[in-house]
């Protein structure tokens, strides 16, 4: 899968992503993140031991199964809900890739602003959601 290209539309709205077979870790923004002393949003201490619990529930699948990190910000400007979003899902990423010893080619990201894909029980998001994606059968 190749996720440079997608637009959150198209990612809404392709069967590969929104699969409900693929186990999803929903995050909430206050579980997960805290501004440092400029203001600058970062992963907390709780946030990577709450990302370290959930994945490894998963067992093998988290290394042997691509995931992707959707990044949800709740503000009100399109753009700043682009930025912040695209934001959250790269610092997930960058942790569980590192943290884990991920390949960076089976872990992809996508700025969902504050609209989770149709159909998972959520409405609107702020925060992070771990996509892992299941097997092709």
């Amino acid at each position: 899968f190749n996720l440079e290209q997608i637009s959150p539309d198209k990612y809404r709205k392709d069967r590969l992503f929104v699969n409900p077979e693929n186990p999803r870790i929903w995050l909430s923004a206050g579980q997960i993140f805290a501004r440092d002393s400029n203001g600058i949003e970062q992963l907390t201490l709780q946030g990577e031991r709450l990302l370290d619990s959930a994945m490894t529930s998963h067992g093998d699948s988290i290394v042997e199964s691509p995931v992707v990190i959707e990044g949800y910000w709740k503000g009100e400007n399109d753009a700043e809900q682009l930025i912040r979003s695209r934001g959250r899902a790269i610092l997930v990423r960058r942790y569980l890739q590192y943290h884990f010893q991920l390949d960076a080619s089976h872990v992809g990201f996508v700025a969902m602003k504050n609209l989770p894909p149709y159909g998972l029980d959520h409405a609107t998001w702020d925060g992070v959601c771990v996509v892992i994606l299941a097997p092709k059968t």
